[in-house]
């Protein structure tokens, strides 16, 4: 059997022996997670017991040898080091992790998990620029595994990232959120409503009717909206729907829609409030 290979069986059976002052041992004595320490055991055992059926050179032996040094050494550091372990070991396993897909699901979980507790949209967008920047400066080895992993978690994290901060920007843009009705900004100069498509439809009618608004052809413009938004006569335009709507490329549409809603509505209120009417009554 080869020298390197034999040398390294016994640096990984040394690294999983139970005897004090090992490395598993270290790492437990760091870690209330459990849940870090049986993913690192399982890791290491993976990686061990794969290479240990190796009899003979092979080039991608040598490579994965060379990744589990490399990893075994880093976790060495982080642990010796002390400080937040418990989250640079995740981002080390997310790192060298062979199944890169459970690691972009544990980042995206992570990410949502912090953006959450951010109630406003700009700050939300702004978290998220942060994050990108953070993993973006995540770097390593030539010769680890992340040498193809990690450019490719970058890349779907980045992309996913980038997507949800314009999402979220054409939440605000477009102005269609909850939020908009206690901000003091909308006090006055604009009506922030929820209506289905049929009571759309009425206002619409009703404004027309009493001369404080005038729609060449009301029957195009709320077939459009219905169409736009997925609805029907007796569903309520839901703000939600946004994200798919935004994802299949039909925000112009959308943004034409609501240009008009807008422009109608603020129209209403600069008269009612020059004419001092208060509120039309549709009945």
């Amino acid at each position: 059997m080869n020298a390197e290979i034999l040398a390294l069986q016994q640096l990984i059976r040394a690294v999983l022996s139970p005897e004090p002052g090992g490395l598993l041992e270290r790492i437990k004595s760091s870690l209330p997670d459990a849940n870090i320490n049986e993913r690192l055991h399982q890791l290491i055992l993976d990686v061990a017991t794969e290479n240990m059926t190796y009899e003979n050179s092979k080039p991608a032996t040598f490579s994965r040898f060379n990744c589990l040094l490399a990893f075994l050494e880093d976790v060495l550091t982080v642990v010796a080091r002390g400080g937040q372990v418990q989250r640079e070991l995740h981002v080390l396993l997310c790192s060298y992790n062979i199944n890169h897909q459970k690691a972009i699901q544990y980042c995206k979980e992570t990410i949502e998990t912090k953006i959450s507790a951010v109630t406003s949209l700009a700050a939300k967008v702004d978290k998220l620029a942060l994050i990108r920047k953070r993993i973006n400066q995540i770097t390593g080895k030539d010769d680890h595994v992340y040498e193809a992993g990690l450019p490719d978690l970058k890349k779907q994290l980045n992309i996913w990232i980038d997507e949800e901060i314009a999402y979220l920007e054409k939440r605000m843009t477009l102005g269609l959120d909850k939020e908009a009705d206690a901000d003091p900004e909308y006090a006055g100069d604009k009506i922030v409503f929820d209506l289905n498509i049929q009571e759309l439809a009425c206002l619409m009618n009703a404004a027309e009717a009493v001369g404080i608004v005038k729609v060449r052809n009301t029957t195009q413009f709320l077939k459009a909206a219905a169409r736009i938004y997925a609805t029907n006569t007796q569903d309520v335009i839901d703000p939600g729907s946004l994200r798919t709507l935004y994802y299949k490329n039909r925000l112009s549409a959308m943004i034409g829609v609501r240009d008009k809603i807008t422009d109608l509505l603020n129209e209403m209120t600069k008269r009612i409030g020059r004419q001092k009417k208060g509120k039309i009554s549709v009945s």
